[in-house]
């Protein structure tokens, strides 16, 4: 079966707030749906990528209010 993906350029362009990220991660999964994010070479089909989501977000948090 081949695996459906969002891709996405850069964490910021998809969300940069840690809650909403891995809401709508956790919700593209439940439909068989991965997110790649090319800049920060996230694959959320893997197991680390969730754990991950929330410290990149916080970095793109913190680059925003500079």
């Amino acid at each position: 079966m081949q695996k459906l993906y969002v891709a996405v350029e850069s964490l910021s362009r998809f969300t940069r707030y840690s809650l909403i990220s891995i809401e709508m991660v956790r919700h593209l999964q439940s439909l068989g749906i991965g997110v790649m994010i090319e800049k920060e070479n996230v694959d959320t089909t893997r197991p680390c990528s969730e754990m991950m989501l929330p410290f990149l977000s916080a970095f793109a948090f913190k680059r925003r209010l500079r």
